[in-house]
């Protein structure tokens, strides 16, 4: 499992942001992706600032990967969404493309101190590697400069 931080790099000109968003290294219940096996990710992100904000969660995935793909943010609905499987083949003129759908979940509420836990779990369709892109955002409306985001693509090998 390789894991790559996409973190925006640091302005040095302007004096550093208090670091407000705390997130736990993923945790994964297998570390390779098994055809028609569930595959289970796991993080927690902690609001660490003196304020409420809005928690956002946003995950983009392989469509044509995955039969099964569902987002939960604890305390919050779990979003499930089953890819619809090509019926046919594309035609030999057409390209080939990679579809990446996203789920999203939010906190609208998320409170000074608050733990975020989310859980994605998935259902590898095809013998492929496949790469996810998990995004947290805590989103501090009334002071924007003092919003912050984390950011992660996570690939997985199929074996």
């Amino acid at each position: 499992v390789l894991v790559v931080k996409a973190l925006a790099s640091p302005d040095t000109s302007m004096p550093k942001k208090p670091q407000t968003l705390v997130v736990s290294p993923l945790r994964l219940s297998s570390q390779v992706v098994h055809v028609g096996q569930r595959l289970t990710v796991e993080l927690t992100a902690t609001n660490t600032s003196k304020r409420s904000g809005i928690g956002i969660v946003v995950l983009n995935y392989p469509e044509h990967l995955v039969s099964f793909m569902a987002l939960h943010t604890v305390g919050q609905e779990t979003t499930v969404q089953i890819p619809a499987a090509k019926s046919e083949p594309p035609a030999p003129a057409t390209p080939a493309t990679t579809a990446y759908q996203f789920l999203w979940s939010h906190r609208p509420t998320w409170g000074p101190g608050e733990r975020l836990t989310v859980l994605i779990s998935l259902v590898p369709r095809l013998p492929q590697d496949m790469t996810l892109h998990i995004s947290v955002m805590l989103d501090d409306t009334p002071v924007p400069d003092a919003s912050q985001r984390w950011s992660s693509l996570l690939r997985i090998p199929f074996y």
